[in-house]
């Protein structure tokens, strides 16, 4: 007869003396497989005692391909089990020696026949409340031993320590130490191969224990290996859903528990540990793969509002991103992408951006094609063409640029334009100054000017700047037609927001050239 042997795991609802080890093997013995009926024995495993046996029947193609089917869900006072699927049985041909396969349909739904066939199945209904939490499959480890000590000078080993060096063997080699004592100040540590006893290093004895040594555990390992011929593939898949109706819960597809109680792990750190560890490689970095993790939602719109979320304040301490790498760019935002911003900061940190190192530049668009600014902030823009806006600068250098405007302060030690300094057109305003409007010259500023005395026997004029200068104006005016008379400008009547001009001998319309400066 031909024997079929499976695994499933089912939950045991009643009795919590065995329900966290429960895992239970059924075996079928067989002759013609097809049309026949049979039942599998489910034991318990402390036990040993049979609950109850379920009827199944077998749809083979042949006598090593069979699909079970289970269309009912049996409940008893220990155990739970589903219907390994939920439609029809169908046959299956399968390669020769595939052995039985179990047509699965998952309980979102069934891929259209065959379904997914596989060599094991575990399906769960949970049926108790909320005082149990259930799960399909429990996998629980406790690793407390295969520890080796990285060998290195001057340091000091205790007897029978596991020590592993690196001149040796195609992972290293391990030597356990004879007795307390320290390694060399020098050298690369013991080396010997099978067999060899009392390597000296410093003060330590060494015997050879192993090469090539991987003293890791896993609680679960899966290996996957795709060949020519394969169609795409998976190593792990999480199909998970989460349909209507469920209400307002909390629910992940993965979670990832981990606590430190050793040390703190910081780059570098003789102690490491990693919650989530990426370990690949590409072939002698000939044919590096797409990416470490990839996020891609199909044709759907929006997956998911964020591709990666930090939502605790404490739960990253020094960057939310390190990059260690020799990677040409650390962020890279595709082409024919349309973003708002391609960084936006909303926190109330101290500064947006620090650097740090030596750096050809701080901020390169020479290769950007930038329609309106560069940069641009409340006080300050640089447009597209270069010119440079700003309300107020303050240097203790040089400041220097062939084009420079400011609608404010510029304080500097120097100041150097390459061509002229030029102030804005700004014209004052003339009073005081004869019986006809005195007037100021086109394109009169601040900084200087030209005005004309009105009519009459005027002896004085006051000009009021557009602007004020922030603390204090000096000016001085010279003549620009015909004067005979002494002329001065009266201090005791002048200050930041304007200044006034005594004549000795009363004149009308003389135009007199006026220079400015202020604090």
């Amino acid at each position: 007869m031909m024997k079929h042997t499976f695994t499933l795991l089912f939950l045991l609802a009643a009795d919590p003396a065995i329900a966290a080890t429960q895992s239970h093997v059924g075996t079928m013995l067989a002759g013609p497989l097809e049309g026949s009926k049979y039942s599998m024995g489910v034991q318990d495993g402390s036990t040993r005692n049979f609950f109850t046996s379920i009827p199944f029947e077998p749809y083979c193609a042949t006598s090593t391909t069979c699909i079970w089917s289970a269309p009912q869900v049996y409940s008893g006072n220990s155990i739970s089990i589903i219907n390994l699927h939920t439609s029809p049985p169908r046959n299956f041909t399968g390669s020769s020696g595939a052995g039985a396969l179990f047509d699965v349909c998952n309980p979102t739904g069934c891929l259209a026949g065959p379904h997914i066939l596989a060599k094991e199945v575990s399906m769960l209904t949970s049926i108790r409340g909320a005082n149990t939490q259930e799960v399909n499959a429990q996998f629980s480890a406790i690793f407390q031993t295969g520890k080796v000590v990285q060998w290195s000078n001057s340091t000091a080993f205790a007897a029978n320590d596991l020590v592993l060096t690196s001149n040796t063997g195609a992972f290293g080699s391990v030597y356990k130490v004879k007795e307390n004592c320290t390694s060399a100040s020098v050298g690369a540590g013991p080396a010997g191969g099978p067999g060899t006893t009392g390597i000296v290093d410093g003060t330590c004895l060494f015997d050879y224990y192993t090469d090539g040594i991987n003293p890791g555990k896993s609680n679960v390992s899966i290996s996957t290996q795709v060949l020519p011929g394969s169609n795409y593939a998976w190593g792990l898949v999480n199909d998970f859903h989460v349909e209507k109706g469920v209400g307002n819960i909390t629910a992940y597809a993965t979670e990832f528990d981990c606590t430190n109680h050793q040390e703190d792990s910081y780059p570098g750190a003789a102690f490491g540990f990693n919650c989530f560890t990426f370990g690949g490689q590409s072939d002698s970095a000939i044919h590096p793969m797409l990416a470490w993790m990839y996020f891609n939602s199909g044709n759907q719109d929006y997956g998911a509002h964020y591709g990666l979320i930090f939502n605790s304040h404490k739960v990253v301490k020094d960057a939310v991103i390190a990059d260690g790498t020799t990677a040409a760019y650390t962020l890279q935002a595709l082409s024919d992408r349309m973003h708002a911003a391609f960084l936006e900061d909303d926190s109330n940190s101290s500064t947006v951006l620090r650097a740090t190192g030596t750096h050809a530049n701080g901020v390169d668009f020479t290769e950007a094609g930038i329609t309106f600014y560069p940069f641009r902030s409340h006080n300050y823009s640089v447009d597209a063409t270069g010119a440079v806006a700003v309300s107020s600068v303050t240097s203790s250098g040089a400041v220097s640029a062939a084009n420079f405007a400011s609608a404010g302060v510029v304080t500097a030690s120097v100041v150097k334009p390459s061509r002229s300094l030029q102030v804005a057109a700004a014209a004052p305003t003339i009073s005081s100054c004869g019986i006809s409007p005195p007037k100021a010259a086109a394109n009169s500023s601040n900084q200087g000017g030209q005005f004309t005395l009105g009519t009459g026997a005027v002896s004085s004029c006051t000009i009021t700047f557009a602007n004020a200068y922030p603390n204090n104006a000096f000016c001085t005016v010279t003549p620009a037609s015909s004067y005979t008379g002494n002329y001065y400008v009266d201090w005791t009547a002048s200050d930041k927001t304007k200044f006034t001009v005594r004549l000795s001998v009363g004149a009308d319309r003389v135009v007199f050239n006026y220079s400015c400066n202020g604090n």
